[in-house]
């Protein structure tokens, strides 16, 4: 049995319609081409398999060509599932509604990573960079964001949580992964968290709130420069986000380098406004106060204590909801404390799902 491939002469720089893309596959590929091999946009091999474990088609994986495979391959072979190695790696769900993940690190806890408002998965860079030797790491896109499929209908924070435990159906995680969420991303952590308990071995909050009535809004200051993200051109919108997530203390001291390079990682391709009306619902719907009782696994809440979008507080009323659960409050971190404070962060991550390893 033969099965089409990506041709070698895929390069990087070029953008593909999908129409080209299936075009393009029609070569037999086992490898990545040798002078690919130290391509920071590209890391080896993909493998798809079927159901019973065959293993159906074998490939190479470029960054910016991941839907060639998902989209292609997959949906033709209606293969299940992928099994990927190497250091980082991208794929897609090969089921509609189509997500786009990324992989990175083959020993240690398994981690996921949800991110939050209107970002991207890649939005967890500095955690990817400073985790991924020690643990193996998912990340992705929310559907309406970045590769995912757009949101076609108004989804609650299970909708989301659901789609992410699809993610984990494909990459066979079923039990013993640690779930950490940001802001937005640390709601749908929960809701996962309590749609399948029996899948986590630790869950991770940062920045985030369990919902009621008027959790969702922001402090008075923290409104209007919210606002301000969203209404500003796209030449102010960099400057705008940065005031919304970080003090001003940090913005007058960092790398001002790093940090262009870390607001354009953030807002890349912008989500659509549907898109954000929708995640908006759905932040104002969220409500696990009367859950979290039951929640047993560790529990590690951040509470960056300069925090303008989701009030510190909550963090708090986290603490004092969950049973087993520990506090790590930053006195000069904004809500982007991914970033500002990734080394703090990293640190106590790695030691709480260390913890809390069967």
């Amino acid at each position: 049995m033969s099965y089409r491939t990506v041709n070698e002469s895929l390069r990087l720089q070029h953008v593909f319609s999908l129409k080209q893309r299936r075009h393009n596959l029609n070569s037999k590929v086992t490898a990545a081409p040798s002078h690919l091999h130290d391509c920071p946009f590209q890391r080896i091999t993909n493998r798809f398999v079927d159901g019973l474990g065959n293993v159906v088609f074998d490939s190479f994986e470029m960054y910016g060509h991941s839907r060639v495979i998902g989209d292609c391959i997959a949906k033709e072979k209606g293969c299940p599932k992928i099994v990927d190695r190497g250091c980082y790696r991208m794929a897609h769900t090969p089921n509609s509604p189509v997500l786009s993940y990324t992989r990175t690190g083959d020993t240690g806890p398994k981690v996921i990573l949800i991110m939050g408002f209107g970002m991207r998965g890649s939005a967890w860079k500095p955690q990817i960079d400073g985790l991924g030797s020690s643990c193996q790491l998912v990340s992705f896109d929310n559907r309406g964001v970045g590769e995912s499929d757009a949101i076609d209908e108004d989804m609650s924070m299970l909708d989301i949580a659901k789609d992410a435990s699809r993610i984990l159906d494909a990459l066979d995680w079923h039990s013993d992964v640690h779930v950490v969420g940001v802001s937005m991303g640390g709601m749908v952590a929960q809701e996962l968290l309590l749609y399948q308990p029996e899948r986590f071995a630790s869950l991770s909050l940062i920045a985030t709130h369990a919902g009621g009535k008027t959790s969702w809004l922001p402090p008075a200051k923290g409104v209007v420069r919210f606002l301000a993200t969203q209404f500003s051109s796209d030449k102010n919108r960099q400057k705008t986000l940065a005031r919304l997530l970080y003090p001003k203390a940090f913005l007058s001291t960092c790398n001002q380098d790093d940090l262009r390079a870390r607001m354009k990682l953030q807002i890349g391709k912008p989500a659509s406004r549907s898109t954000l009306r929708r995640q908006l619902r759905a932040i104002r719907n969220h409500d696990t106060r009367s859950r979290l009782p039951t929640i047993s696994q560790p529990t590690l809440v951040v509470k960056p204590e300069l925090d303008i979008l989701v009030h510190p507080k909550h963090s708090d009323r986290l603490h004092r909801e969950l049973s087993q659960v520990s506090l790590l409050s930053i006195p000069d971190a904004g809500h982007g404390v991914t970033y500002q404070s990734a080394d703090l962060l990293n640190e106590r991550l790695l030691n709480h799902f260390q913890s809390a390893e069967p």
